[in-house]
């Protein structure tokens, strides 16, 4: 098969990007990667591609430095054109598009890669097919805003190609001018391997840890949480609490909890995260996984939670819903404290609600998340 050429716009400091990229690894592909958004540091996992020596090949597009640098000279001069009122990606990328001729343009996620790929002009667009990823929110969302709205119907106006990883977002595809392919409904992020899927699991009534996703800002609403966390190390002496990825405005209310109750709480920020292995071993443990959001798509976390046998809580504002009507077992919750401390009180006490939900959500798990059936979908959207 003859090599493809194909640029990818989107954050490096994602895992979900990385993760995208390496199902990859062992096609004849060359990929070319060009940040959407400022960065400070290259995701680890992108970076193992970036220096591998696989079939596939990588390559930053207009890398200032070595890999390690990079990602800070890229913030310090996006701050700069901030100041100005200038985007340099938007001048770097119409070089690259006028200069160079790709199989496809994949923008995955649109507020970011989107929204840069549709400032090009009409005559490099014209040479160029779209592929267009909506992730998490970026319909659902950020549709509900006038500016934001205009910018989506442009961007998808100008796609040959669609994808996204809920029917919910398909759906209000609908709502916009589209006249490309609608590609498969998969998870962004890739599956899990056979290892993963058929590696042991304790009971999960016997473990002892509430997970919670620890995200504040935009669309986190871990806060809501915290109440319901706290309730349960006040009634059950054996049970931990561990908080992953903590942004800035939620530390100082988790920081409190370590302090009334020591090392029965533990937590990771987002700016100094867990590995993602440490993270998977995490839900390994864990007897119940708490994600809660103003918006989300399907959530990594659920499916991590899925297969790893921690019992899920999850806002209803996500499109878990989805993976309820195919066999799931989780608790879908609203925005409301009362109710989210309810379903963590709930979990705690009902070991078949949580026995019964493992062996369910594994079975699932097995026929919807297996990496080599999510592969397959993903070459459809190249033609591999």
């Amino acid at each position: 098969m003859e090599r493809k050429k194909i640029l990818i716009i989107g954050m490096l400091d994602s895992i979900h990007l990385a993760r995208w990229l390496k199902q990859f690894k062992n096609t004849p592909v060359d990929f070319f990667l060009m940040p959407s958004k400022k960065f400070r540091k290259i995701h680890p996992e992108l970076k193992k591609l970036l220096i591998g020596n696989e079939n596939a090949e990588f390559y930053l597009v207009k890398p200032f430095i070595g890999l390690e640098m990079v990602g800070y000279i890229d913030f310090l001069i996006s701050k700069i054109g901030t100041f100005f009122g200038l985007n340099h990606r938007v001048v770097i990328l119409k070089q690259l598009l006028s200069k160079q001729r790709f199989d496809f343009v994949h923008a995955l996620e649109i507020q970011g890669a989107g929204y840069l790929y549709s400032e090009m002009p009409d005559l490099v667009r014209s040479k160029n097919q779209l592929i267009l990823t909506n992730w998490g929110s970026d319909i659902y969302f950020f549709g509900n805003d006038v500016t934001h709205n205009k910018k989506i119907s442009k961007v998808i106006s100008q796609a040959a190609f669609y994808s996204a990883e809920c029917v919910r977002d398909y759906k209000l595809l609908d709502n916009y001018t589209f006249s490309g392919v609608k590609l498969p409904c998969i998870p962004n992020g890739g599956g899990f391997s056979g290892a993963e899927l058929n590696s042991f699991r304790s009971i999960t009534s016997s473990r002892t840890t509430i997970l919670c996703k620890g995200y504040g800002g935009l669309f986190g609403q871990a806060n809501l949480a915290i109440p319901g966390i706290k309730s349960a190390l006040d009634k059950f002496s054996n049970m931990s609490a561990y908080f992953y990825s903590v942004t800035p405005d939620l530390e100082e209310s988790i920081i409190e909890l370590r302090r009334k109750y020591k090392d029965r709480v533990k937590y990771t920020t987002v700016s100094k995260p867990i590995s993602r292995k440490k993270l998977l071993s995490l839900f390994g443990t864990a007897r119940v996984y708490i994600g809660c959001s103003k918006s989300d798509a399907i959530s990594t976390s659920f499916l991590e939670a899925l297969v790893y046998g921690a019992y899920p809580i999850q806002t209803n504002t996500s499109c878990v819903d989805e993976w309820i009507s195919i066999g799931a077992h989780a608790t879908l919750v609203k925005l409301d404290i009362d109710e989210i401390a309810m379903a963590i009180a709930r979990s705690l006490v009902d070991d078949d609600l949580v026995d019964n939900a493992q062996t369910f959500n594994l079975i699932v798990a097995k026929k919807y998340c297996h990496e080599d059936n999510i592969q397959k979908e993903a070459f459809k959207f190249y033609g591999l």
